[in-house]
């Protein structure tokens, strides 16, 4: 299942506006595939660091998938079914109308209107010119900062670099080297500023009660950490028929924003901390979850 985003770049703020007023204009391109925060999340905060390169990026109009460059025109079917042609273009951005030549009947075309009336999907991305920062939210609302979200709240540094080295030119050493400067600033700021319990744990640690109550309150759990946290564990139980590391979890959350609070719970692999089915006991709009240890 393909997770959407919306890529935006905000034009110069007119007078009697604030930075993120409703009524500010921006230009903007639906993104279909990786849209979190762990892929076009970090290309953007990384490649597309100037007004001038995210110009060119929205002329693609909707994309199929973000690579760390714009690329040029290739095949996009023919990218999706043969696997060497793939290799070949896959660090490339992929485009609807420039590598199709259709917008495949897609809703959702190129953007231009205030922030208010912006078309949300999973993750929405904003470039705010006079800051020379990317944005993020998930309600509309509470603007973040990609780059202090990526430093803070995505667990598994591995992971990402596994996520995101599949769409760079691994030829490319200067691109690479920034990718593996980020991560490395990254681990080294939370070594100084510890903000989630590291991977790298006992794994017996992680059949504690009070250990995952911990790692769920930091949304080590969540894609969606600014939005929930854990503030009370129901119970953590045996899951029937699953693995013997799996266990169900159910807990009661609060979420930040608004300050509602509620029950979930949902099917957990005690070996790695990691969500493996969300069981949307409560939750009316529950946070997407990533795919798991399977």
């Amino acid at each position: 299942m393909a997770t959407n985003s919306f890529i935006a770049l905000a034009e110069p703020l007119q007078k009697g506006l604030t930075k993120f007023d409703v009524n500010r204009v921006v230009r903007g391109s639906y993104c279909h595939n990786d849209g979190y925060l762990a892929h076009n999340g970090v290309l953007l905060l990384l490649y597309y660091d100037t007004v001038g390169k995210i110009e060119k990026l929205l002329d693609l109009e909707d994309l199929s998938s973000l690579g760390y460059v714009i690329g040029k025109k290739h095949d996009l079917n023919k990218r999706m079914m043969d696997k060497e042609y793939k290799e070949s273009v896959e660090f490339m951005t992929s485009a609807y109308k420039r590598d199709r030549g259709s917008y495949d009947d897609m809703s959702c075309v190129q953007y231009k209107g205030p922030i208010g009336n912006i078309p949300w999907e999973a993750w929405t991305y904003l470039y705010i010119p006079e800051d020379k920062k990317w944005y993020t939210t998930r309600d509309g609302k509470t603007w973040v900062s990609v780059e202090s979200l990526i430093i803070k709240d995505i667990p598994d540094i591995k992971d990402m670099l596994a996520r995101v080295s599949t769409s760079i030119n691994r030829e490319d050493k200067k691109a690479v080297d920034k990718l593996l400067a980020f991560a490395n600033s990254v681990i080294e700021y939370r070594k100084k500023n510890p903000v989630l319990p590291s991977y790298d744990v006992i794994y017996e640690k992680n059949n504690s009660r009070k250990y995952i109550a911990e790692c769920i309150a930091q949304g080590r759990y969540w894609s969606d950490p600014i939005d929930m946290k854990v503030i009370h564990i129901e119970s953590i139980e045996k899951a029937e028929g699953k693995a013997p590391n799996n266990k169900i979890v159910r807990f009661t959350y609060k979420t930040t924003l608004t300050g509602k609070t509620g029950k979930g719970g949902g099917l957990i692999c005690t070996f790695c901390n990691r969500f493996l089915e969300n069981e949307d006991i409560v939750l009316k709009n529950p946070s997407k979850l990533l795919p798991f240890c399977k």
